[in-house]
């Protein structure tokens, strides 16, 4: 585990033992303390394009071809890290789009569901080889264990969900930096709206120091 990831565990074990948590009968399918799937719009790949399922938690060892890297490491979140394989069956290239809201959601409900905050654009090649995309998602179920390289995920629907949106849409057009003090700050407003706990002053004022895009 990363030093960061290894921050990240703690401070979620902190959160879980003094956030104010949602009600078991969370109404909100698949987030908060819901063990249902979450719904929303359905989202759909490009014809020709592949994705294998289950979608693996990411592993460095196996998210890549033999002998190379990861093809693209995208998402700003590390609660859950998952690996991406395509395979693009037409004879040339396929745009790719992932909207923001869209969810990963996890196999298992003792693992959290992930959740895009920002639309990742990329280009799948053609070919039988599998494209592989190291996506990072945040956690939706403040209560549930982070997902981890023997975790399993299925690709879900794009959030329509008033609380998650107005995160999204808080965030839409931010520079978002990829350091620890980014990660727990978008974290944080992600658990406010699953989860309805209040903002701290010290959220507004991470917000407040991000620039424009």
């Amino acid at each position: 585990m990363t030093l960061l990831r290894a921050l990240l565990a703690l401070l979620f074990s902190v959160a879980i033992s003094g956030a104010a948590l949602a009600s078991p009968s969370d109404p909100r399918p698949g987030v908060g303390r819901s063990d249902e799937d979450p719904v929303g719009k359905p989202f759909e790949l490009p014809a020709g394009l592949v994705l294998q399922e289950p979608i693996d938690g990411h592993d460095r060892d196996r998210c890549k071809r033999e002998g190379e890297a990861t093809d693209l490491k995208i998402g700003h979140g590390v609660n859950v890290d998952v690996c991406l394989s395509f395979t693009n069956t037409t004879p040339e290239p396929i745009q790719v789009s992932l909207p923001a809201g869209l969810i990963v959601v996890s196999i298992s409900d003792e693992t959290q569901n992930g959740l895009l905050i920002i639309t990742e654009t990329f280009e799948v090649p053609p070919g039988d080889d599998p494209y592989f995309v190291r996506l990072g998602l945040h956690c939706l179920n403040i209560g549930r264990a982070p997902g981890g390289a023997r975790d399993f995920f299925k690709l879900g629907p794009v959030t329509e969900d008033e609380q998650l949106l107005s995160v999204i849409a808080l965030l839409d057009g931010l520079k978002i930096r990829d350091d620890l003090e980014d990660h727990i700050g978008v974290q944080d407003y992600v658990w406010n709206a699953s989860d309805n706990q209040r903002l701290y002053d010290h959220d507004r004022a991470w917000l407040a120091s991000l620039q424009s895009r």
